[in-house]
């Protein structure tokens, strides 16, 4: 076999070679930059001169997020349109409320408002800039403290499983590998959170990190050695679950096994 079908029988066999790997940077490229242009997460900025806490949380309804700054909370309530939130922002100790304007800019949330500039005392156009942390799995070092303090009925919720449990998968191609770590909370008082996943890894000359996935909340409780959650839609069974030690085996509906670790 010559000239131009050899050439393109071979390329078509280097590309079927390579096509698996191919196909896996294409996915992780895409999973990068959605996890990096999300509306969920926390981000940190500043505030007329005060160190702010932007915690966001996206859902069918639209976006809801709280700005914790030195515990002067702020409430923003809105819709979005791809990159582009509007809505209402909330002032619950003025009992005040104006209109805001927000662009998610990959790991960045602008936020724009027109307000009274406490500093000027002049009614201004004001742009505040969010970035979105790195730590947000480091929110276990709270899980035994629940996000509202008040412990679950024990009878209804395990306490076997609350913790911060992490799960990795591991993908491997030559010189290449890459390993992504799930990870889920069950906290004290009935709050469950799953992060979308975090993926690291690369090969001689390449090397790429996700960061942290997005965080989903919802409910949780136990019965039978089984894990129900509710996003807000009911009850859903979610796994039978079976612990040893640091290790949760948990099996879903589909027979499919996860083996969990403790951290």
């Amino acid at each position: 076999m010559t000239g131009f079908f050899y050439f393109t029988t071979s390329l078509n066999l280097t590309a079927m070679k390579w096509m698996p790997l191919i196909v896996f940077f294409l996915s992780f490229y895409s999973w990068s930059v959605r996890s990096q242009n999300s509306w969920n997460g926390t981000f940190e900025g500043n505030v007329i001169g005060v160190t702010a806490r932007l915690v966001g949380q996206k859902s069918n309804a639209g976006w809801t997020a709280t700005i914790d700054a030195n515990n002067y909370i702020i409430h923003l309530q809105g819709s979005i349109v791809e990159m582009q939130s509007t809505g209402t922002m909330s002032d619950p100790q003025a009992g005040t409320s104006i209109p805001y304007a927000a662009i998610l800019k990959g790991n960045q949330i602008i936020l724009k408002i027109e307000d009274m500039n406490p500093l000027s005392g002049q009614v201004e156009k004001m742009e505040f800039i969010f970035t979105r942390t790195k730590d947000q799995e480091n929110e276990t070092d709270q899980i035994s403290l629940s996000p509202s303090g008040k412990p679950a009925d024990r009878a209804t919720h395990d306490q076997n499983l609350v913790g911060t449990w992490r799960f990795t998968d591991s993908y491997v191609s030559g010189e290449f590998s890459f390993a992504t770590d799930w990870f889920i909370w069950f906290y004290a008082d009935g709050t469950f959170k799953y992060s979308e996943g975090r993926t690291a890894g690369g090969g001689p000359d390449v090397s790429a990190d996700t960061g942290a996935g997005d965080v989903g909340t919802a409910t949780w409780k136990s019965e039978n050695k089984s894990i129900s959650l509710d996003e807000g839609n009911g009850w859903q069974f979610y796994a039978k679950y079976y612990r040893e030690n640091n290790y949760l085996m948990l099996t879903y509906g589909n027979g499919k096994k996860q083996v969990w670790e403790k951290i």
